[in-house]
């Protein structure tokens, strides 16, 4: 099936009534009540009825069979202008003619499943005067558009069926077979293509990027060096079994060892999947730390008596390490969490970010296999790490024999303007996680560890089918070629630097701003009421991107580390314009 638009001229008012009438019809099947409580004491009706639409749609779609698609009522009604309780009331109103006619019988005669209407757009403003209709569909062959060509009423079929525009294609097959778990329902971009900081929409908009993929684009988009490494490697090997070597994993390999304190890699696909590998190393760490195998067999009182070996995790209020079970575990926010409990055996201690107190009394417990913890929170609100925070938390586990593991999936590899984030402060880790920049826009993430955690794994402990292919260690050894030259880290963080400075500078004055605060290009606006409505500003007025932190209240910039002071300067006086717009 495919998405097509026509259009239909010389339409009486019979024809749209028609329209109109079944509309109602399908809402009567629907029992939904235009006045009633899925619209009642709502500011916004429209939005009100998209929230519910999915069990309305299961309703509606019993009555069509098994072809039949979801009838999108909020496109529809948005686009009719019902943004009021008022107005789409007078609406429903006009639309009623004399009840189920005209078109319901049509239906009925040709079969209900070759109506399958996702939008009905009319692009007049004057409803009784409307003399051409659009109409958006999905179909299998045009039998549907006999629907409204010799009809006898003067409707005819003045257009060829084309494809529907890529927007709202793109849209109506995501509504219909994307699981619905990122919320980009809330707006109506659809990208293309992208250009150096700017990503350019399917209707020709070029937005600059101030949210680089989430701090993945760091050399942008379609950078000419990444397509070439990229191209060549693609018309070479793209996959191999990792029982195999491959030149492309072995340097990308040794690069991220002898620029840090780690001596093996391991590869895996994302951040996600980086900290779970620490999971399960820092989990065999301690048990052969322990000894705990060699003293399981020494009698039932010891069996009885023994805690088992180490595999508590300690994280912090705030912190984000990924959305699968293990990774979920040591995340913050409860929201995220509670859905899919009971997670990790083992459980997690999640600690006040800073108090080095707390975290003393945890590790002295002795069941504690590991500390994660964000150098700078990236989700958790753009908050940098205090150093004293950092050295404490490694003189601890020295002490208590419990790794010191960095997440450095968002902040690390340029981001903070050292290569690695930890470099600022003097710390070294035991583990440290990478993932978001390493290839610049496809998918890996690195596990990089010390000797002596590398020692306690052994050949089947873990594996992934993807991890460090050809083709992603092809773009990883790109993007870290340039982002590691130190003259490009001393620009990230000169340009971190300025825009910090002018961002104060710009929101000085201006009612809600908190605070300016950052590392590098890893940049947050504290607010005092939610972000959210500012990212969206940004966006419809200055076409700039951004995304939230914190608890809504922070707007998070992490540009590709490439932007150039003009940009800069624009991303500033749009962040202005728009906390003025909301406060």
């Amino acid at each position: 099936m495919r998405v097509v638009i026509a259009t239909v001229e010389g339409i009486t008012g019979m024809d749209v009534g028609a329209i109109f009438d079944f509309h109602d019809f399908l809402l009567d099947q629907a029992r939904v009540d235009v006045d009633g409580p899925l619209f009642g004491q709502q500011k916004d009706p429209a939005r009100q009825l998209k929230r519910k639409s999915v069990a309305v749609m299961d309703r509606l779609t019993a009555n069509f069979g098994d072809r039949s698609q979801h009838i999108a009522y909020y496109d529809i009604l948005s686009r009719w202008g019902c943004t009021s309780t008022t107005r789409l009331r007078s609406k429903t109103h006009a639309f009623r003619r004399g009840g189920i006619t005209y078109l319901r019988d049509r239906l009925r005669e040709r079969g209900a499943h070759h109506f399958d209407m996702l939008h009905t757009l009319l692009q007049h403003g004057r409803w009784k005067s409307v003399s051409s209709l659009n109409i958006y569909l999905t179909v299998d062959d045009k039998r549907v558009l006999e629907l409204f060509d010799g009809t006898g009423n003067g409707a005819k079929l003045v257009s060829d069926v084309v494809e529907l525009p890529p927007a709202a294609a793109t849209d109506n097959d995501e509504a219909q077979y994307v699981l619905q778990t990122y919320g980009r329902a809330r707006n109506d971009v659809v990208f293309v293509r992208g250009e150096g900081c700017h990503l350019v929409d399917a209707e020709g908009r070029r937005y600059l990027d101030m949210a680089a993929g989430i701090a993945v684009n760091v050399l942008g988009h379609s950078d000419p060096g990444w397509v070439k490494s990229v191209r060549d490697q693609a018309g070479e090997l793209c996959h191999v079994s990792n029982l195999y070597h491959t030149p492309q994993q072995a340097t990308l390999a040794r690069k991220l060892c002898e620029s840090s304190f780690a001596d093996r890699v391991f590869f895996c696909n994302s951040g996600a999947e980086a900290n779970e590998g620490a999971i399960k190393f820092a989990r065999k760490y301690a048990r052969l730390r322990t000894n705990f195998d060699a003293n399981w067999e020494q009698g039932l009182l010891d069996k009885i008596l023994r805690r088992g070996p180490p595999t508590k995790f300690v994280s912090f209020e705030r912190s984000f390490h990924g959305r699968t079970m293990g990774a979920l575990q040591l995340t913050y926010k409860k929201q995220y969490k509670t859905p899919f409990a009971p997670l990790m055996a083992g459980g997690t201690e999640s600690l006040p970010f800073g108090d080095l107190d707390a975290v003393a009394r945890t590790l002295r417990s002795g069941n504690v296999a590991g500390v994660f913890v964000e150098p700078v929170q990236g989700e958790g609100g753009v908050l940098a790490s205090d150093a004293a925070f950092l050295k404490g938390l490694r003189e601890l586990c020295d002490e208590t024999g419990a790794l010191l593991i960095f997440d450095e999936v968002q902040c690390g590899l340029g981001r903070c303007g050292a290569l690695w984030a930890h470099q600022t402060y003097d710390v070294e880790p035991d583990i440290l996680t990478t993932a978001k920049p390493l290839a610049g826009g496809l998918p890996i993430g690195a596990v990089l560890m010390k000797q002596k955690v590398a020692d306690a794994m052994s050949a089947g402990d873990h594996g992934s089918t993807f991890a460090g292919g050809p083709l992603v260690c092809a773009a990883a050894n790109y993007v870290f070629d340039t982002v590691s030259a130190p003259a490009f880290l001393s620009e990230v963080q000169r340009k971190g630097d300025a825009l910090q400075t002018k961002l104060r500078a710009k929101l000085e004055g201006i009612p809600g701003v908190v605070e300016v605060r950052g590392r590098g290009l890893l940049v947050g606006v504290q607010l005092d009421r939610p972000a959210g409505p500012v990212c969206e500003s940004m966006r419809t007025e200055s076409n700039v991107l951004a995304i939230t932190a914190g608890a809504g209240d922070v707007l998070r910039l992490v540009p590709p580390l490439i932007i150039s002071d003009a940009e800069i300067d624009t991303a500033v006086d749009a962040v202005a314009k728009a906390v003025t717009a909301t406060a």
